[in-house]
C-alpha cells in the first residue's frame, strides 16, 4: 500500500508518493526494490549510515547522473535522504522523467530511531 503525502513547504506544494520507513523494510524483504540514496558521500558513509544495496547519487547532481538509473527504468525505487526533503524532490524529478519512485518518509534519521538495520562506514 502506497501512501501519497501532500506537503507544502515555503508556498510550494509537492505530491508524491511515499512510504513510511517500516513499509521500506516491509518492500525491501518482500520485493524487488531498488534503493536510492540522494545525500552527499560523507553523509552516505557517516554516522547515520545507509541501507543496504544502496545506489549513491546526491540529488544535487541527480539530474546529471540521471542515466546512471536507466538500468532500473522499469523496477520500483525507493528514494531516501537524511529526513525525506531532499529525496521527495528526486522522487517527484524522477517521477516525471518515467521512473517508477517513492519516497521514504523520515528518510535515515528516523530509520536509526527506529534501530531498523543500515550500514555503517565507522
Amino acid at each position: 500500500m502506497l501512501l501519497v503525502v501532500i506537503a507544502v513547504v515555503a508556498g510550494r506544494q509537492d505530491s508524491s508518493p511515499a512510504v513510511s520507513v517500516e513499509q521500506t523494510q516491509s518492500l525491501m524483504a518482500s520485493e524487488e526494490y531498488v534503493v536510492l540514496d540522494v545525500r552527499t558521500t560523507q553523509e552516505f558513509d557517516g554516522e547515520l549510515g545507509h541501507l543496504p544495496g544502496a545506489v549513491l547519487i546526491p540529488v544535487q547532481e541527480l539530474e546529471q547522473r540521471i542515466s546512471e538509473l536507466e538500468q532500473y527504468k522499469g523496477k520500483k525505487i525507493i528514494a531516501y535522504c537524511r529526513t525525506g526533503n531532499r529525496s521527495g524532490k528526486a522522487t517527484s524529478l524522477l517521477n516525471q522523467k518515467g521512473y517508477d519512485v517513492v519516497n521514504m518518509l523520515g528518510g535515515m534519521v528516523e530509520w536509526n530511531e527506529k534501530k531498523l538495520p543500515a550500514i555503517y562506514n565507522r
